[in-house]
């Protein structure tokens, strides 16, 4: 077969073995007892289809350089085509098999009747075995098939030398296992089934496919070592051990010179071939060249560099060959700029990345070069680690920031394992030609660090984990490197768990990319389970798609996009959620709370969404005993949750969104203390929000429609706001629930008592028709359905950035006008507008304030920091306390809650000590720091932030 036939075959054949893997799957789905055979053939057959699925897709996607090593005399890839075969007629038969499976009756009654089901199989136990033994002999040979795709594409696209061993030294062990397992396959030929002739008859096939597969492999693995040790000469570095032995850190001698052997006359002389010519566009074929200014052609520029940096090339490297380093190392450099040139006017992609590899490979060497001159004058001989090898163009291995005490070979072989459990994708270096490098900037530009600093803040590598198992192996890696690692779910900088480390250099753990699905509902406890990327707009559609939007609903944020962990383990709220599993600094799992109960309902399509409970005692336990380790782990940086069970409320009856408004500033503190009232004697049903009047102005529009002046809007502003919109100075936002008797009778209630503060007006959302009314968004909200209407705010002015000041205290109407008049005081002193809400719990207030700036203007971000410091010394003044802060942040809103003595930050250092004794895990969370670190040098790094 060609490549796009075997593609094709392979795609067809994945489909088939998923059919064939479902009927298995409903056999030991509904029977009881079934031996473990029957799972065991179901999971190869699983991972087989796998396999071709991914034979499909590189074959499918690499189908033109695949073409030059399957031409009509090459026959690299009949194996493949044996196998594959081989693998529809197994498959074929086994589907035959299974429809003569049949469901026997039942052994009791009742509900006793499904566990209890029995199944009388025609097949008999040793033809399952034998049928998984031949599947697994399949997949095996299609492995082999698979690697082999992979070793010459690495080949042909001039991958890195580390890459290419990888892939070389895991066919030579896919070699072995295809060899044993086809003398395996021969020598049980012999015992035959329930039909001899047929047995016999597919078995032969197996061992003739598995020894095809093998001796073609070999093959490839001969001529690949080949081409693989010609390239090692020219990019291979180590110690100096002789006059013409060169060892490497591994052990493995190569002959050579003091810097490695380059590449020989016949070797290089086809160097060409490595690189495609540039590809002509239809329109310039047709064209005479002669006709056009060479300057202005950007085809006809490139073919004249790229032709003038090979020649440089071949001239370096016989210059190198005849150890005139001094001269071949200017060479290499001058061959550089010209690939640089050919890549500029470059516009076919292949080809301008395979000249990017070029660059960098003589990159290398050149650099190699420089050292070993430098070194010439102390005779000292060169004695570094195996160099860090390219792993793209873009992203060379070296971090712009390394984790502390980290050299660079220690870096580098982290990042092997960490590749090794998560795969290369996953694992992304942060130099400044990573796209993750800008992400992560427009988190840090919030912290408005000085330029030396913003770079010293970031991360050295990010990980995303595919699944909590590899977070695990992760943070285990973590501790055997004693490297720091710290967790987050996208690097968002409006997210609670911003992708900003307190130690420079740490390793980023990444929830956001995989680990951000809805794992299911308990509807009997009324909770839903998620990972730690998933967003409240999740939890939303899976209640929608899974039909559980009539039963359930959720408290939503004002920003449904916004994780649902960061914003409940960050924020404290304690009540929303009950149960966490934590990741501890030793990779082991702990449970708390509801987590440790029954299983979840399962998704729609069937698949187990969640844990089995551990033991049956447990099922007893209040998760409010679990409230030390569930609230104190993560918030410490004692613990990475990577599951939580979040609160959700039945649906019993209506929802009735309200709208009281208030006309003037000092009806606060009367606002406040009713709400109390009320809101204690659960009245009012959840946390209602009391919204300044700008807050809802900025909503429906900027600033710009409002007032021509960049100056803070005064009373005569705020005084037209409210008639334009039919709004008060303070607008209160809530919403009644449950039956229609019961609504009836709390909204009497609430509409009795608030009608004591003169001039209240009272609405209900469906006596707002205007579609910009803020009661018509907000009732959207309120009822649990996702609106982007409520972050309008942030476009108030152009340009705008955003930052939050939080902080709690106690309820209290005279507290809460303090608060309003020290802050609006301060923000409009900065030049800032007011814009705040005050969201009353049954025992604590929370006052957010809304602090919208200018991006791209120095001397507003300047401000804004100077506010966000001077409104922390009046919180730390008066009492109050700030919950949420960021990251450069948390050490003086950490001592500013302490106690006297900093008695809370020893208690917290010394539990630490204890738990993550490498001092490894977040250090620098929410101001909780290990012994073994240094934070004065990170609280200095804020503080200049500041202090300007």
């Amino acid at each position: 077969m060609d490549p796009i036939s075997i593609a094709a075959s392979s795609a067809s054949l994945a489909v088939f073995c998923v059919k064939v893997a479902a009927a298995v799957y409903t056999i030991t789905d509904s029977v009881r007892n079934v031996d473990t055979n029957v799972s065991g053939l179901h999971q190869e057959l699983v991972g087989f289809s796998g396999t071709l699925n991914a034979i499909e897709k590189t074959w499918k996607q690499n189908t033109t350089v695949l073409m030059a090593y399957s031409g009509p005399d090459a026959a690299l890839w009949t194996s493949v085509t044996e196998n594959l075969d081989n693998s529809k007629s197994t498959l074929e038969m086994l589907e035959k098999a299974l429809t003569n499976v049949k469901k026997g009756g039942f052994f009791g009654q009742g509900i006793l009747s499904k566990p209890t089901k029995a199944a009388k199989l025609s097949l008999s136990m040793a033809d399952i075995t034998a049928y998984q033994h031949r599947i697994n002999s399949h997949h095996i040979a299609m492995q082999g098939g698979l690697q082999m795709i992979s070793l010459c594409l690495h080949i042909q696209g001039n991958a890195s030398l580390q890459s290419l061993d990888t892939s070389l030294a895991s066919l030579g062990d896919l070699i072995k296992l295809i060899s044993q397992r086809a003398d395996t396959a021969l020598q049980g030929i012999k015992n035959s089934g329930s039909d001899p002739s047929q047995v016999d008859n597919e078995s032969g096939k197996v061992v003739s496919g598995l020894q095809s597969m093998a001796r073609a492999a070999n093959s490839v693995f001969t001529s690949a070592s080949t081409v693989i040790d010609g390239r090692r000469s020219t990019i291979y570095e180590g110690s100096v051990v002789g006059e013409g032995d060169f060892y490497n850190d591994g052990g493995r001698v190569w002959g050579g010179s003091v810097l490695g052997t380059p590449l020989t006359e016949e070797q290089y002389s086809g160097i060409e071939n490595w690189i495609p010519p540039p590809t002509k566009a239809k329109d310039e074929s047709k064209r005479d060249s002669s006709n056009l200014p060479a300057t202005n052609n950007s085809r006809s520029g490139n073919a004249d560099f790229l032709g003038k940096a090979i020649n440089a090339v071949k001239e370096a490297i016989a210059l190198d060959n005849a150890k005139d380093y001094e001269k071949a190392y200017k060479q290499y450099y001058i061959c550089l700029e010209l690939f640089m040139l050919a890549i500029k006017f470059e516009k076919n992609p292949e080809s301008k990345r395979i000249m990017q590899n070029k660059a960098a490979e003589y990159m290398d060497r050149a650099e190699k070069l420089k050292s070993y001159l430098q070194t010439q004058a102390s005779a000292i001989p060169i004695r570094k680690a195996a160099p860090i090898v390219s792993r793209s163009p873009s992203n060379p291995g070296i971090p712009l920031v390394l984790p502390p005490g980290t050299s660079t070979k220690k870096f580098d072989d982290y990042i092997v394992q960490a590749e090794n459990i998560c795969g290369v994708d996953n694992v992304k270096i942060i130099t400044k030609a990573e796209e993750t490098y800008k992400k992560l900037l427009k988190a840090l530009d919030m912290l408005n660090l000085n330029n030396s600093d913003r770079d010293q803040l970031l991360l050295s590598a990010v990980v995303r984990p595919r699944k909590e198992s590899e977070a695990q192996e992760i943070v285990r890696l973590c501790n055997t490197f004693e490297i720091p690692v710290w967790s987050f779910s996208g690097v968002s900088e409006v997210d609670y768990r911003a992708a900003i480390p307190r130690v420079p250099g740490s390793i980023g753990l990444d929830f956001g990319c995989y680990m951000n699905k809805v794992l299911g509902v308990n509807e009997l406890r009324s909770y839903v389970v998620v990972e730690p990327g998933a967003t409240y707009s999740n939890i939303y559609w899976y209640l929608q798609d899974n039909n559980l939007d009539q039963k359930f609903e959720i408290d939503l944020p004002l920003y449904m996009g916004g994780l649902a962990l960061g914003n409940i383990v960050e924020d404290s709220t304690l009540k929303l959620h009950c149960g966490k599993e934590v990741i501890l600094p030793n990779g082991d799992i702990l449970k708390t709370g509801s987590i440790q109960l029954s299983s979840v309902q399962q998704a729609s399509d069937g698949n187990s969404q969640a844990e089995q409970p551990e033991t049956k005692e447990k099922q007893t336990l209040n998760f409010r005993s679990n409230e030390l380790s569930n609230n104190l782990l993560p918030e410490g940086g004692l613990g990475i949750t990577v599951k939580l069970a979040i609160c959700i409320t039945p649906k019993l009856g209506g929802c009735q969104p309200y709208q009281i408004t208030f006309p003037k500033d000092n009806d606060l503190s009367q606002i406040i203390d009713i709400t109390r009232e009320l809101r204690q004697a659960m009245i009012i049903q959840s946390n209602p929000s009391l919204r300044h009047v700008l807050l809802d102005a900025a909503i429906l529009g900027p600033k710009s429609s409002y007032a021509t002046s960049n100056t803070p809007l005064g009373d005569a502003y705020l005084d037209g706001v409210t008639k334009d919109f039919n709004s008060g100075r303070w607008n209160f936002y809530g919403a009644v629930r449950g039956p229609e008797h019961i609504r009836n009778a709390l909204w009497q209630i609430i509409k009795e008592v608030f009608s004591q503060i003169e001039g209240a007006s009272f609405y209900f959302s469906e006596n707002t028709q205007q579609e910009n009314s803020l009661l018509f968004a907000r009732s959207k909200q309120l009822r649990g359905n996702p609106t982007t209407h409520e972050i309008a705010w942030t476009k108030w002015i152009p340009n705008g950035s955003h930052i939050c000041f939080q902080l709690t205290s106690n309820i209290s109407g005279d507290m809460a006008n303090t608060q309003y008049s020290v802050t609006k005081k301060r923000i409009q002193e900065a030049g800032f507008d007011f814009m705040g809400t005050f969201t009353i719990d049954t025992r604590q207030m929370h006052h957010i304030i809304y602090i919208v700036y200018e991006t791209y203007d120095a001397d507003s971000r300047r401000k804004v920091h100077k506010l966000i410091l001077q409104l922390m010394n009046d919180c730390a003044e008066n009492g109050w306390m700030e919950y949420w802060t960021y990251g450069a942040l948390m050490d003086q809103a950490s001592a500013a809650r302490d106690l006297t003595n900093n008695t809370i930050a020893r208690i917290n250092t010394e539990i630490k000590d204890v738990i993550d004794p490498m001092g490894i895990l977040e250090p620098g969370r929410n101001g909780v720091w290990p012994t073994r670190s240094d934070k004065s040098v990170w609280k200095q790094m804020a503080d200049r932030s500041l202090a300007e």
